[in-house]
């Protein structure tokens, strides 16, 4: 994320909402990954990632169909409707985009901490 949001979390407690917003379960997968900017590592609600799920969809790519064959596609506009479950090699990421999935992460966020500035 970017460090200005990094800093609205520290303030706040809350994610800011921006194009996508994904988290993932393993942090090894974002600090050795592709990904650049600031990565916290977050502690949430037990039952959080169920109520993600409830409002989940699955991203159209060929291996989340066939791990997550069971939630309806996203499709367009699935960043102000529903969480985003994408699988991006062999990790289930979810993308909390700018509305419920947001909030709900957002009103179950125990801690965080940064990781990597």
């Amino acid at each position: 994320m970017k460090p200005s949001h990094a800093a609205r979390v520290a303030k706040n407690g809350r994610l800011v909402a921006t194009g996508e917003t994904y988290i993932s379960p393993r942090l090894d997968y974002l600090v050795n990954g592709k990904y650049d900017g600031v990565i916290m590592k977050v502690t949430v609600k037990r039952g959080t990632r169920d109520g993600l799920l409830r409002m989940g969809r699955r991203h159209e790519s060929i291996g989340a169909l066939n791990k997550l064959g069971y939630l309806s596609p996203s499709g367009p506009g699935w960043n102000r409707r529903c969480a985003q479950f994408n699988d991006e090699n062999e990790v289930i990421n979810i993308g909390l985009g700018q509305g419920d999935a947001r909030d709900c992460f957002n009103n179950n966020l125990i801690e965080w901490e940064v990781v990597r500035p």
